[in-house]
Formats: structure tokens, sequence, C-alpha cells
């Protein structure tokens, strides 16, 4: 497996820089013929949502479809895989940012009780509780 940075998914997404999304495509693929699977984390996640919003305007649409794309290829290992896609999915149907659903997400990977929240919209995901 191989873990990479966000700014490197950036490049590979959105091509705003063709010589490093050219040198990420030659560098992945040289680890994928070496049967390498990439590591999508959930700070990757939350990360390029961010960046993909604030430095380059997407709305959450296109982000979601970014997302998507990402987790569902082969040579992508999502980790922890089920709360990742759980807070993306969360993620398409809230009105609370993408951070808050991971992070209850992976709350409750552990089994928390519950994500104590003061955010209104997050508290509305099952995961999560609202402190009034």
């Amino acid at each position: 497996m191989i873990g990479i940075d966000t700014n490197v998914l950036v490049r590979l997404l959105v091509r705003d820089d063709t010589d490093q999304a050219d040198a990420a495509l030659a560098a992945i693929g040289a680890y994928g013929a070496a049967g390498h699977r990439i590591v999508l984390n959930a700070i990757n996640l939350a990360e390029l949502a961010w960046v993909l919003r604030s430095r380059f305007g997407f709305g959450k649409p296109q982000i979601l479809e970014k997302l998507m794309q990402l987790l569902d290829q082969d040579d992508v290992l999502a980790v922890p895989e089920r709360a990742l896609h759980r807070a993306v999915a969360a993620w398409a149907e809230g009105g609370a940012g993408l951070a808050d659903y991971l992070i209850a997400e992976l709350n409750a990977e552990y089994d928390c009780a519950a994500t104590l929240t003061f955010d209104r919209e997050a508290a509305k995901h099952p995961a999560c509780e609202l402190i009034s």
C-alpha cells in the first residue's frame, strides 16, 4: 500500500498543475504496477473537500462526485472503509460539514455512545448528541 498527501489528490482531480498531475500519475502508476493500493483516510477526505470548496470553488455536488469516484476505485483502500463511506453518505443528505460526519462515524467505529456537539445540524446524525 502507498499513502498519498491530499495535495497529490488535488493535482490528480483538478489538474491545475499539469506537470505535478503527470508526475503524480506516474508515481502512483509505478506503485500500482507493483501491486500497491492507494490508502485514502479520513483526513484526506476532509482536507480534500475543504480545498475543493475553498480554493477551487467546487459546490457540494461536485465534491461528492469526486469523493465517490475515489471511494469506488479498486486501487483505492478507504480506511476505515465503512466509516468513510457512511460519513460521505451522511454528508450527501445532511447539512453539517463532512468533517462533522467523519468525526461521528470514526467515533462510532470505536463504539462511542455518542459524539457530543453544539452543532445543531451535526446533532441530527444518529451518532451525535446535542449539548443544549
